[in-house]
Parts: structure tokens; sequence; C-alpha cells
């Protein structure tokens, strides 16, 4: 777990905040999953999505539907994001966000698993309603506007 408070306070342009990230093992978790990202390589870059509402970069990622594991989760969301076809994931890190509840103005904490996919080559991206564009950097540069928590995520890319 981070120990480090600058880095556990980090909050993104949703509201956000990045709690805590525990590099435990995957079969230690207890508490159940509501979403999954994706560290997506390939050889030495990794792949951000540029979220056409939001207006930042992103890792890949989103919402663990009923029955879903959240390891299928990612590479579902990989798939349906960038057109991508992602294999061989490996457990990285179990996310914890505060996020907005909207109903009673207070904050929820959620539970997301983040793991690092490969693709083998790359696969031409249609834009769609949700991503306008893709593309690949080092985890160590990666382009202006990416969203800070998605920023400080690429630490787990190695």
């Amino acid at each position: 777990m981070w120990t480090d408070p600058a880095r556990a306070s980090i909050v993104n342009e949703r509201g956000e905040r990045l709690v805590a990230v525990h590099a435990v093992g995957e079969a230690a978790v207890t508490a159940p999953f509501g979403f999954a990202l994706a560290l997506v390589m390939q050889g030495s870059c990794v792949l951000l999505v540029r979220n056409r509402r939001r207006k930042a970069w992103e890792l890949p990622g989103g919402y663990v539907d009923a029955g879903e594991s959240a390891a299928h989760c990612a590479v579902r969301e990989v798939m349906e994001e960038t057109g991508q076809r992602a294999t061989n994931p490996r457990w990285r890190a179990l996310m914890e966000l505060e996020v907005p509840d909207r109903a009673d103005r207070g904050f929820l904490v959620k539970h997301g698993a983040l793991y690092r996919v490969e693709v083998s080559s790359v696969a031409p991206f249609d834009p769609t309603d949700e991503i306008e564009a893709i593309g690949w950097w080092p985890p160590g540069n990666p382009p202006d506007g990416t969203s800070a928590i998605d920023a400080a995520l690429l630490a787990y890319a190695g």
C-alpha cells in the first residue's frame, strides 16, 4: 500500500480520489471489484485512450458486469474501447477510490482491479462515441491531459 500521503490523495477531473493502491496478491482480496483497468503493453509502451466526454487520456477499463471476473472485464474493455485484442491478464494491484455519491453528496469507496495485459500486434482503431483516439507512450512520459489517477497507476506497468 502507498504510504506517501501526497500520492494517496490524487484527485481526477471527476472528483474521484485515489485512497490507496494495494500491491497484494489477487487471492488476498476479499472486497468485490466494481471496476477493472488495464495497463495494455506492447514492448515498452502503454496504451491510453482519449475519452471524448472528459477530454482526458485514461487507461482502458470499466465496470465489472454481473457474473464476470475482473480479469475478463479488463480484457473486454480493451477490445470495446480500442479494438485491440488483449491477452495474458496479470494481476497488478487493488485500487480503492472514493467517488462522489450523487444521491447524498457524500462519497462511496469503490474497489477496482488493475491488470497488465499485452497485445502482440496493433489493430486499426475506429473512434467511438466514448473514445476519440488511442496512443502509445512510455509509462514514465504520458501525454499532457492524462487523468491524474491514471497517470499515477502507470507506475504499475513494469
